[in-house]
């Protein structure tokens, strides 16, 4: 699967995809360095995360429309890198 296809996926095909894995505060600090997928204003992003926060709660992310980070509390953020040819 390509990235072109993973951005246009609606929320419902991407939770149905195997090889997801759902970012969560527990495992967080396990994706320094990988690349997630992640819906923001109606469209979905793929950003490498560069670091994550003590808590766990926030992904530091070069995407400066979200002040480079991104709260993972309430969002569903997927790490992609099973899933990319």
């Amino acid at each position: 699967m390509t990235k072109d296809e993973l951005l246009k996926m609606t929320r419902k095909q991407l939770e149905e995809l195997k090889g997801l894995e759902r970012v969560t505060i527990e495992n967080s600090k396990g994706y320094v360095g990988k690349e997630v997928i992640f819906n923001t204003r109606g469209n979905n992003v793929i950003k490498r995360i560069n670091r994550v926060s003590d808590s766990g709660k926030t992904l530091y992310i070069d995407h400066p429309d979200l002040g480079n980070n991104l709260e993972i509390v309430g969002r569903v953020v997927y790490a992609i890198s099973k899933v990319i040819d």
